[in-house]
């Protein structure tokens, strides 16, 4: 026998947009367990159970901080993306800084190649395209300490000034991209913009997350 709430959860979870608007009110309840039973392949006699399902769903799911965070990244964002790309990750190295110098010196970015450098105290994090992976792996071949992450894609979210100032954004969309079922491989902040980095496989679903979680078309 199907398990009708865990059937809605799973349909809801996967839907931002229409959790949004089930929360303030703008869908029918009615309407949308009919669409859920037909998408669900669910039995047509469970109309009664799909609508108190999503009536519990939507009193579980409302949370104000979640409903801030969707409302700013509605206003003006914009989504650019970047594929092929390639994480080097070094470890323990004591000369990261002469290391930096010397790739600096390879990589153009006067045409605009992917650079991106996140250096702690034990790790140092560079990401490039794919076409300077060969340039590279003079400076890496003495280096055991060394992890290279292929086929990633980069994705970036550049959203309302006031995403500085407001919890909980960082957190809807790791919620989101993990219910659908996508790992962030790694993830950089820098003021209004969002850089999310996934495996290429996941960049057009990841797109599709984002798009309808910031009404992006």
């Amino acid at each position: 026998m199907t398990n009708i709430a865990k059937e809605v959860k799973k349909y809801l979870d996967k839907s931002p947009c229409i959790r949004r608007n089930l929360d303030i009110g703008l869908i029918n309840i009615s309407s949308l367990a009919r669409r859920i039973i037909k998408e669900q392949n669910l039995d047509t006699t469970a109309m009664l159970a799909t609508i108190s399902a999503i009536r519990r769903y939507k009193l579980d799911y409302h949370n104000p901080i979640f409903d801030k965070a969707i409302e700013i990244l509605q206003m003006n964002s914009t989504i650019a993306t970047r594929g092929r790309l390639v994480s080097i990750s070094l470890f323990e190295e004591s000369e990261f800084q002469e290391l930096l110098t010397e790739i600096s010196s390879i990589i153009d970015c006067r045409n605009l190649d992917v650079f991106r450098i996140v250096q702690t105290e034990k790790r140092l994090v560079i990401i490039v395209e794919e076409k300077n992976l060969n340039k590279l792996k003079s400076f890496f071949q003495n280096h055991k300490n060394n992890k290279i992450y292929r086929n990633i894609a980069e994705i970036k979210l550049d959203a309302n000034p006031i995403v500085q100032k407001t919890p909980g954004i960082i957190a809807l969309l790791s919620t989101e991209l993990a219910i659908s079922d996508i790992n962030i491989v790694t993830m950089m902040i820098f003021n209004t913009e969002i850089l999310l980095y996934v495996e290429e496989k996941d960049l057009i679903k990841t797109l599709d997350v984002l798009h309808k979680l910031c009404l992006i078309f």
